[in-house]
Order: C-alpha cells, then sequence, then structure tokens
C-alpha cells in the first residue's frame, strides 16, 4: 500500500478498489477515469489520492494480488514437483492437477481482475508479470532435464511458451469451470508426454 491505514478507513480503501477494477474492466486502463471511480466509490478525489499515487500506482494495486498470487502458487507447485520427480521426468500428475485446477478456480473467482490482466498484456507491470511467469517456467525446465540431457535455450524458451499459452488458450473460450477443467485434463497429459518424450 502506497501510504498506511490510518485517518481514512479501510472500507474507503476497499470501496476505491472495488470501484478501480469495475472501471479497468469495463474501459481499460487508457479511458478509465479517475473522477468515476471516485464518483462511485462514493469518495473524493482527495481519497484516492491518500491511498494511491496515481493512476498507475491504483492500477498496479488492483492486479497486484492476483499477478502474485499466480506466482506464488507456480513456485509452490514447482517445489513439489521437484520433491516427486525421482519417479518421473516430469513429475507427479496429481500435483500438475492440483496445481492447475488452484490456478483455475483462482481465476473463475477473480475473473474481472484476471481479465484486467490479460487485456493489458503491453502494460509495464503485466509484461513484468508474464517475465517472471517465463523465468520460473524455464528454470523449473533446466532443474527437469539436468539430469536426463541438456536443452538450448530456445528450446527451454518455446516450452515455457507453451505451457503459459495452453492455460491462456483454454480460459479465453468462457468455458465454465467444469469445461475447462476438462480440457485441462487433457493439456496435462499432451503436455507430460510431450516433456517425457524428449528423455
Amino acid at each position: 500500500m502506497t501510504r498506511k491505514l490510518g485517518t481514512l478507513s479501510e472500507d474507503t480503501y476497499a470501496k476505491l478498489l472495488e470501484s478501480a477494477k469495475e472501471e479497468f474492466y469495463e474501459k481499460g486502463y487508457q479511458k478509465a477515469s479517475l473522477r468515476q471511480i471516485c464518483n462511485n466509490a462514493d469518495v473524493t478525489t482527495g481519497a484516492l489520492y491518500f491511498f494511491f499515487k496515481n493512476k498507475d500506482d491504483l492500477f498496479i494495486h488492483v492486479i497486484s494480488e492476483a499477478c502474485e498470487f499466480f506466482l506464488e502458487a507456480i513456485k509452490v507447485h514447482y517445489q513439489n514437483e521437484l520433491a516427486v520427480q525421482s519417479q518421473n521426468v516430469s513429475g507427479d500428475e496429481e500435483e500438475d492437477i492440483r496445481a492447475i485446477y488452484q490456478l483455475l478456480d483462482y481465476y473463475y473467482s477473480h475473473k474481472e481482475v484476471c481479465q484486467i490482466v490479460l487485456k493489458h498484456r503491453d502494460y509495464p507491470y503485466v509484461i513484468e508479470f508474464f517475465d517472471k511467469l517465463t523465468e520460473l517456467l524455464d528454470k523449473q525446465t533446466i532443474l527437469i532435464f539436468q539430469e536426463y540431457r541438456e536443452l538450448d535455450s530456445f528450446t527451454i524458451h518455446w516450452l515455457s511458451h507453451l505451457q503459459i499459452d495452453a492455460f491462456m488458450q483454454i480460459i479465453s473460450h468462457d468455458l465454465d469451470i467444469n469445461e475447462a477443467k476438462q480440457q485441462l485434463n487433457i493439456m496435462i497429459h499432451f503436455l507430460r508426454s510431450g516433456f517425457e518424450s524428449l528423455v
């Protein structure tokens, strides 16, 4: 948070974030109006600037929790995957399913915020998020294959984007959550087979 909660209430802060989320979701970053965000939250612009430096700061506060959740969930998944990797190059399929369902459940329960992230792929903070995500996947691929074979950097990076793009493709079709999970099961089975074929 930009400043400590003090004179103004946490409720005001929450109302501003909710109003900003709706404004960024409906209009996008460029067309979003701080005045409209304040009007919809029934607060003054002074209240907004008490909590946030500017429009950029507000936008980052709206999306940062979702980005951080995805990065942390992936880190935990990779720790779990490496713990069981000795049995199989691509780890445990149940762990893959658990992790991808966790991400999907978060996406469906925070859909507007996640859509804001996806619609702003050219925004610097979002670019940084996807760079961090890709870097995590790259490092994990190197760790997974280090005992089996050496992969060149292009192949490693391509595999990372393949995984990200497969997930993005499924959520872009606005399936209900059960259909999305069925498709993710197919995706996981396909990707695991591909990884194992590289050994």
